[in-house]
């Protein structure tokens, strides 16, 4: 699919009828997320966002989370809280196909979802 495709598809999740477990006890993912893995092969960026709830971001109840390319496939991890401008994690990832140049998402009190589920 198309990025303007995979755009189109995502924008019809505007809640969710089920919640995934992710490796990490407490926090679980919406069907809008899954759809985005499916269609993406992005599994990866669950577990990447998964992988820094032990530190100190933890506490941060509204983490907004955000991919962007770089170049040559390597692409760029952020997030930061909703309180602030500030990167809280930055995280370059050496190699992805990821369809879409960049693309946010939310992950609020241990439920990550798109945004149009908010």
């Amino acid at each position: 699919m198309s990025p303007a495709e995979i755009t189109r598809e995502l924008r019809r999740y505007i809640g969710t009828e089920h919640y995934y477990r992710t490796v990490f006890p407490n926090i679980v993912f919406t069907d809008g997320i899954k759809r985005l893995a499916d269609l993406c092969g992005a599994y990866w960026l669950i577990h990447v966002a998964v992988s820094y709830q032990y530190g100190k971001i933890a506490k941060e109840n509204f983490q907004i989370w955000r991919l962007e390319k770089l170049e040559n496939l390597t692409w760029r991890v952020t997030m930061r809280s909703i309180d602030s401008d500030e990167n809280l994690v930055a995280q370059n990832i050496s190699f992805s196909d990821f369809p879409m140049d960049e693309f946010e998402f939310y992950l609020i009190d241990g439920v990550m979802l798109l945004k149009s589920e908010n």
